[in-house]
């Protein structure tokens, strides 16, 4: 796969922002385009709980959103950069400001904007202001999108709330990421791979990622909104089957390692977006496995590169 790095200005105070954009190009997954500011995205979501940073995020699975999100200005919604304008109400009903939520990995709200097909994937902070939580997209293309909204509500339990939406057409042909060889993504000079090659359904097992920069160890791993790392993993099949996990390495790596413990819902294709701060910018890399029943792996090692660095001419 093909990815090109677009960078941008982000004023964190105002707005902490990562986004991700990763575009078919005359609908061929093989070329994909990355837009990042500044290189640095953040995410924070999940649908299972656990414990804080080594585990899964959330309390609750994913709730159907339509329910308890109000988007306001749905029908300006467009490609390109557009902004999200809603209210959130909780489950009595009564609207969710500032003052209802409490923060979770340094931030209100984590906010994901996903095409369907996970070829666009946004990772966003909205900021309420005026009655309103605000956020501003960038470079979206056309098609339908699931939006997570990971909050942890002052007085119920953490969740995601789902909504799904249109934006532009929606005669866009669906282009799932393909399975990354030898679970490596490459983004410029840096490569992450997942060292455990062959993924079960079941029980919660490590994920281990080893960075690298030009073949070398990475030992400048340095921790964003409060964790040595970010992974959300979306499985292809089933869009409710959205998983956060944070790593349950807690001190500064020291090995170019970095420890998750996953647990993946079903069997399947799922695409896994890892965020490591590597020199002081955050770095996504898709991932793309296959989950395996239980039993069924073969624990084969394959280690080869799948350099997502060239730019296809956007």
């Amino acid at each position: 796969m093909n990815i090109k790095i677009i960078g941008g200005i982000t004023v964190i105070a105002v707005i902490a922002i990562g986004s991700y954009i990763f575009s078919t190009k005359n609908t061929q997954v093989d070329d994909i385009q990355t837009n990042t500011k500044n290189e640095m995205p953040g995410h924070d979501m999940g649908t299972m709980i656990d414990e804080e940073h080594s585990q899964m995020n959330m309390s609750g699975a994913v709730i159907n959103g339509t329910n308890r999100v109000q988007i306001e200005n749905l029908n300006k919604l467009s490609t390109g950069k557009t902004e999200f304008k809603f209210k959130i109400n909780g489950a009595d009903n009564k609207e969710l400001t500032d003052k209802e939520l409490k923060l979770s990995h340094e931030k209100l709200m984590h906010f994901l904007v996903i095409r369907d097909d996970l070829t666009v994937f946004e990772h966003l902070h909205p900021e309420y202001a005026n009655g309103y939580w605000k956020v501003s997209s960038e470079n979206l293309l056309s098609g339908n999108y699931n939006l997570y909204m990971d909050i942890s509500p002052v007085n119920e339990a953490e969740l995601t709330l789902k909504v799904p939406l249109l934006i532009g057409s929606k005669n866009v042909i669906k282009n799932f990421p393909k399975i990354s060889v030898g679970s490596i993504a490459k983004i410029g000079e840096y490569t992450a791979e997942i060292l455990e090659k062959e993924l079960e359904v079941g029980s919660s097992h490590p994920l281990t990622f080893k960075i690298t920069k030009n073949g070398s160890g990475v030992a400048n791993i340095d921790p964003y909104l409060g964790a040595y790392g970010h992974v959300v993993m979306v499985d292809q099949n089933n869009s409710n089957n959205f998983v956060h996990v944070h790593p349950t390495t807690e001190t500064k790596p020291t090995n170019s390692q970095i420890v998750f413990s996953a647990k993946f819902p079903n069997e399947g294709n799922y695409t896994i977006f890892a965020q490591f701060n590597l020199g002081g910018q955050i770095k996504v890399f898709p991932i793309t496995v296959n989950v395996k029943k239980t039993g069924e792996a073969t624990h084969e090692d394959t280690k080869s590169v799948q350099d997502e660095s060239k730019p296809h001419g956007h």
